[in-house]
């Protein structure tokens, strides 16, 4: 059998361990949340950076089964706060050298033309910012084109990446993204997967070489919002959604960001049936 190959051979069995060890090697994400409380006005951070997020009046609970992987997700169900923060200031995180930030939505009847879907900043006001933008194709029969849109904000000038796919912008369809900044090689690497493609797909682009002088967040992060930028600006529209959102945030010197063998762990991670609620 292949369990007693194994232990005849155990440099084999040795090489195999330590390769799914640095398949794994992100362990838990800096911070991480899965919606899966179903009820209440705060969600709690999985992660090792425990952050919990205050939900505002706007937000509120999908039905369970309704979330990624069946169990419940947050989206916009009024107008009002619709945002999710931190309740208190963030604590024990290093400054960023590199980041890998994961996630899903899926949108509603009303497609956004803009919104923003996370935004992480510093105490000096620098920050990331994910958004996403559509718009109509050519053909006003065809699918609208959406794009992923990172932008770094703050002291420096502001410096936008972005990639278009018609995938970013089907309804009714939880769309996983995934982007990775490493300042220190001047790259952003996103990744992107909806149901039918066999593999996450990854395009790299290269940043400006002043891009965070290879420091992503100079300063210590201070403020998550998720839903809205922190300034309350383009937020989710009605029955828009988000699901299992994760931050990778790297120190310098850690080994970061995540590589496409590692984020397309997380999908999969992601897809795992949840348990039912009671």
């Amino acid at each position: 059998s292949y369990s007693s190959y194994l232990m005849k051979n155990p440099s084999i069995a040795l090489a195999l361990l330590l390769a799914t060890t640095s398949l794994h090697a992100q362990e838990r994400p800096t911070l991480s949340y899965t919606f899966e409380e179903g009820r209440g006005t705060t969600t709690k951070d999985g992660g090792t950076g425990n952050v919990t997020l205050e939900i505002g009046s706007g937000m509120g609970w999908s039905q369970p089964g309704a979330g990624v992987n069946g169990g419940t997700a947050i989206g916009c169900v009024a107008d009002g706060d619709i945002a999710l923060r931190n309740a208190h200031p963030i604590k024990d995180i290093p400054e960023v050298a590199a980041i890998t930030i994961t996630g899903w939505y899926q949108l509603g009847k009303e497609t956004p033309s803009d919104v923003v879907l996370l935004d992480l900043q510093s105490a000096g006001g620098d920050g990331l910012l994910l958004r996403l933008n559509t718009k109509a194709g050519g053909d006003s029969n065809g699918p609208r084109q959406a794009t992923l849109v990172l932008l770094r904000t703050g002291s420096a000038p502001a410096t936008m990446h972005s990639l278009w796919n018609d995938a970013f912008a089907r309804p009714d369809t939880w769309t996983f993204f995934a982007v990775s900044v490493n300042p220190s090689k001047n790259k952003v690497i996103w990744h992107r997967w909806t149901p039918g493609l066999d593999s996450v797909v990854e395009e790299q682009f290269w940043l400006p070489e002043d891009f965070g002088e290879n420091m992503l967040l100079p300063g210590l992060p201070e403020r998550l919002v998720i839903g809205s930028s922190a300034e309350m600006k383009a937020p989710l529209p009605p029955g828009m959604s988000l699901d299992n959102i994760h931050f990778y945030l790297f120190g310098e010197g850690e080994p970061g960001p995540l590589n496409k063998a590692q984020v397309e762990i997380i999908r999969d991670e992601d897809l795992v049936p949840a348990p039912p609620h009671g």
